[in-house]
């Protein structure tokens, strides 16, 4: 009965956030298609610069509020609805007024960080709009983490279904009138949309929660945000600063916007296949937070497994014939340069992926300190390396981008280990060094200039052994996982 509940909850979550996210990339991919080749190459990396900043300044707006409160309604909605209220109003006020200061300071300085820090005078009123989505944007991601938290997966994917509807044709008008402008706009229109019909789903739930609730005792669960959002918010703190340090330091470089439009077009990729797991994640999450199912042997492997296959699996295709992506957008991406970066980004897209069901089990613990000190590594080992040896090239700052994600993972393996946090079959089991030899003979390929015919004969093969190699890795966690079950209930 367990695992049949388990079963269902994840199958009905997993297929309604699916259709929803579906729906949402699919428009995605068709608008970043039309933008890179509407758009000059130079155009294309002021628009991923603008981008890169609004994402940096948003890990400060949001303090990872959304995800205290995706835990913590799932996990009290029904023991004690009353503090999870409590939680819930205290996020929203906080949010409410660290989105609003951090859209006056991204406003105020947009001079400052366009035209000096940027060297780009002409992106200070594009900047400016953009602001807007920093207050937007995080009582966005609150009112949906509170809808994850309740499981309320249909009504997420109808505001994601809608938001899709809405951004295909309104993006493609406005950058086709406005240029950079106007894709910035439509953004900004989309994600107020959204904010209205989230606060439309939400506020049953979330008035069910705060009905009865004295606003003074709201404050008595800081400790709450102290514990967990505060590490989540600074583990985001410390990595998006050196994300957009190093599309600043490329831009800089002799033709660096156009350099920065090479490295995000690649990067376009890899953040498209970061949303697969992402959107199991959001059915996950909620899932092993709650008391019945923390202890399913079942949903540990689809927590830690999940995320790397599906990333794995389309990463091998772009890693060998990396040609495809070249032609959907255009010519002037279908560059060696451009071939590389994308090649480097799906091995760094595989890596984050593996470390998925780490960072779900980091939260579900209460480790996120260890969480942060991952991301500081990543963090600082990026800006390090800026500094030292300043990114002129794409090429240059997907290697650093490498280098970076494969330090932070190894150095923590030994704790993940010793706090059972990870599997060992994860690490050095025969099948997991398969999946990841796979992987680097796809990269190998591209260092000889394998020509296409081959890789097409190869490619077969080694696609047949990385399925192998999961179903085998898939049966040996299971097992494991298992046996540490049933030892625990003896």
């Amino acid at each position: 009965m367990h695992s049949a509940s388990f079963r269902t909850k994840l199958k009905s979550g997993a297929l309604w956030s699916l259709t929803g996210s579906l729906a949402v990339r699919c428009s995605s991919i068709i608008i970043t298609v039309v933008i890179a080749r509407l758009l000059s190459v130079e155009n294309f990396g002021k628009l991923a610069i603008i981008t890169s900043t609004v994402a940096m300044l948003s890990s400060f707006a949001g303090l990872g509020l959304a995800v205290t409160c995706t835990r913590y309604v799932a996990q009290l909605r029904y023991i004690d609805p009353a503090r999870a209220g409590r939680i819930v109003r205290l996020a929203f006020f906080i949010g409410l007024f660290s989105g609003c200061f951090m859209a006056f300071v991204a406003f105020a300085a947009a001079p400052f960080i366009a035209g000096r820090l940027l060297s780009a005078p002409d992106l200070i009123n594009v900047l400016r709009i953009a602001s807007f989505l920093l207050l937007t944007d995080t009582l966005l991601s609150l009112q949906i983490a509170v809808l994850s938290g309740f499981q309320a997966f249909p009504q997420i994917t109808r505001i994601t279904i809608y938001q899709g509807l809405l951004a295909l044709p309104l993006t493609v008008t406005a950058v086709w009138l406005w240029g950079i402008t106007g894709a910035v706009a439509a953004t900004f229109v989309i994600s107020a949309c959204g904010l209205f019909l989230s606060h439309l789903f939400s506020r049953a739930l979330i008035r069910g929660l705060i009905s009865e609730i004295d606003e003074m005792s709201i404050w008595s669960e800081f400790r709450i945000i102290r514990k967990l959002a505060l590490p989540a918010s600074l583990a985001g703190i410390v990595v998006t600063p050196a994300i957009w340090m190093g599309n600043a330091v490329l831009s800089q470089s002799a033709g660096g916007f156009e350099q920065v439009g090479i490295f995000n077009a690649a990067n376009q990729w890899r953040m498209l296949l970061a949303f697969l797991p992402s959107v199991l994640g959001n059915v996950l999450l909620p899932l092993i937070s709650t008391p019945e199912h923390q202890s399913s042997a079942k949903l540990k492997a689809v927590n830690f497994l999940s995320g790397w296959i599906l990333v794995s699996a389309p990463a091998f295709i772009l890693i060998f014939f990396p040609e495809i992506t070249g032609m959907i957008l255009g010519s002037k991406y279908d560059t060696s340069s451009y071939r590389y970066s994308l090649i480097i980004l799906m091995l760094v897209a595989c890596i984050s992926a593996y470390k998925e069901g780490i960072a779900r089990r980091i939260i579900t613990d209460d480790l996120m300190w260890w969480g942060v000190c991952s991301n500081l590594i990543w963090g600082g080992m990026l800006a390090g390396l800026l500094v030292t040896w300043p990114a002129t090239t794409s090429s240059t700052l997907v290697n650093y981008y490498l280098l970076c994600y494969g330090v932070s993972t190894i150095v923590f393996v030994p704790f993940y280990l010793k706090k059972g946090i990870m599997p060992a079959a994860m690490l050095y089991s025969k099948e997991s060094l398969l999946v990841w030899f796979t992987l680097l003979t796809g990269f190998y390929c591209h260092l000889q200039q394998t020509s296409l015919l081959t890789r097409i004969i190869v490619s077969p093969f080694l696609a047949a052994l990385m399925v192998w190699s999961f179903i085998g890795l898939w049966h040996k966690m299971a097992q494991l996982l298992k046996g540490a079950e049933e030892r625990i209930q003896e």
